[in-house]
C-alpha cells in the first residue's frame, strides 16, 4: 500500500507542478475532502499532509493560491491544516452538519485564510423560513467574519432546494450591505 501511495504522490506532484506552470487561474481548489469521521488527525499526519503539503509548495512556487475543499468534522484537524501551508478552506461546514465555525477555524488558521463556507445550517430543514434562514446568518456570519476572507457559499450540495431558500440569503446579504 505505501508503495502504491507513493506512485500516486509522484504521479500527482508531476500534475500539479504542469497546471502550476500552464493554468492562468491564481487559485486551486485540489479535491482533499476529509473529515475526522473518515480520517484521524494521526492518519491525515502520516498520510496525507506530507502530501498535500508538496502540491501547495509546488503551486505556491508559482504564484498560485490554494485553497483546500474539506469538508465535514474539520475542528479536530485544524491543526493539520494549518501545517499544509493551504491559503483557505473550501466547504468549512458549521455546526450542526460540521463541527467547525468560522471563527475555530480563523483561530486556528489566522484570519487571512480563505473561507468558502460550505453548507448553511438551517438551509435544508423542510421547516426553514426567510426569518429562520436570516436567524442563522446572523448567528454564523459574525462582524469578525464579515471582516474576513469568507465567500458566503450557500451550498445545497446537490440537493434539491427551493429557490425562495437562495432568495432569503440573497435578501438577507443586500439587506446587511452585502457585508
Amino acid at each position: 500500500m505505501a508503495e502504491l501511495l507513493d506512485v500516486m504522490h509522484s504521479v500527482r506532484k508531476r500534475e500539479y507542478e504542469i497546471l502550476a506552470r500552464r493554468s492562468p487561474v491564481e487559485a486551486f481548489i485540489p479535491v482533499e475532502n476529509t473529515s475526522s469521521n473518515l480520517t484521524s488527525p494521526s492518519v491525515y499526519r502520516r498520510h496525507s499532509l506530507p502530501q498535500i503539503r508538496d502540491y501547495v509548495g509546488i503551486l505556491h512556487a508559482r504564484g498560485k493560491k490554494v485553497i483546500l475543499h474539506m469538508c465535514g468534522l474539520l475542528k479536530d484537524l485544524l491543526p493539520e491544516i494549518r501545517d499544509t501551508g493551504a491559503d483557505g478552506i473550501n466547504a468549512l461546514t458549521p455546526p450542526p452538519i460540521g463541527n467547525c465555525t468560522f471563527e475555530q477555524a480563523m483561530d486556528a488558521l489566522g484570519e487571512g485564510m480563505i473561507n468558502l463556507g460550505g453548507i448553511l445550517p438551517g438551509f435544508q430543514d423542510p421547516q426553514a423560513t426567510r426569518p429562520s434562514i436570516h436567524a442563522h446568518l446572523d448567528r454564523l456570519f459574525t462582524p469578525r467574519v464579515r471582516r474576513s476572507n469568507v465567500l458566503l457559499w450557500a451550498g445545497a450540495d446537490g440537493l434539491a432546494t427551493p429557490l425562495e431558500r437562495f432568495r432569503a440569503v440573497r435578501d438577507w446579504i443586500e439587506e446587511r450591505g452585502g457585508r
